[in-house]
């Protein structure tokens, strides 16, 4: 997790360690129970529809792609194949509402260690955009990526491992994208032929019942 520039003056290793199982007892006993997730942002890119959503008390990885995958049998933590792709995300996502001021860090991504939700890698991809000395595994237990601020404190498109412990407030879900059009416009016609077919029927019930 800690970046090779510091990410802002911090208190004491003791402080930010008090602090930090705050958030983790806040994080496993309510966000397990039932947190508070809405769903603040929604838009889409290269055929796919991303949801932003926002948790209080914080999720962990595990705990939001659980919820991502409650919502639909398509639906899990975002898998970023590209760097098209992890632009079009963070310039939707670079908002201070979903971002952790303290720890510097934003929303979850669907990684573990070097593999996606969507079961890819960042070899297979080829691309990757982790933050500079990331992602490092400090102690042996950052296994889960999300997004996190530069060395300038700026919230930038650059990612950081954390551990299984650290809550995080926001996580990106993605899901495949609407309907194309010519799918749309097929199901509106067969929809039209199927209530036409149904108002013939009724009709000649009518007729045939009339002496």
């Amino acid at each position: 997790m800690p970046l090779a520039t510091p990410l802002r003056p911090r208190w004491t290793s003791l402080v930010k360690s008090a602090l930090a199982a705050a958030v983790v007892l806040g994080t496993l006993s309510a966000g397990q129970a039932q947190a508070a997730i809405n769903l603040t942002k929604q838009f889409g890119f290269g055929g796919k529809i991303y949801l932003v959503y926002t948790s209080d008390p914080y999720l962990n990885w595990v705990d939001a792609r659980a919820y991502a995958k409650s919502l639909g049998s398509t639906h899990d933590l975002v898998s970023i194949n590209s760097a098209a792709e992890n632009t079009a995300i963070f310039n939707q996502i670079n908002d201070a509402a979903l971002w952790d001021f303290f720890n510097g860090l934003g929303p979850w991504i669907g990684l573990q260690n070097d593999t996606w939700a969507d079961g890819t890698t960042i070899a297979s991809n080829g691309f990757s955009a982790w933050a500079p000395g990331q992602p490092d595994n400090s102690g042996g237990i950052e296994q889960y990526g999300l997004y996190s601020v530069d060395g300038s404190d700026n919230r930038a498109a650059i990612w950081n491992d954390v551990s299984f412990y650290m809550g995080s407030r926001s996580f990106i879900v993605e899901a495949p994208g609407p309907v194309p059009l010519l799918g749309i416009a097929a199901v509106i016609g067969f929809s039209r032929k199927l209530r036409k077919r149904i108002k013939n029927s009724a009709n000649r019930g009518s007729s045939s019942s009339t002496i």
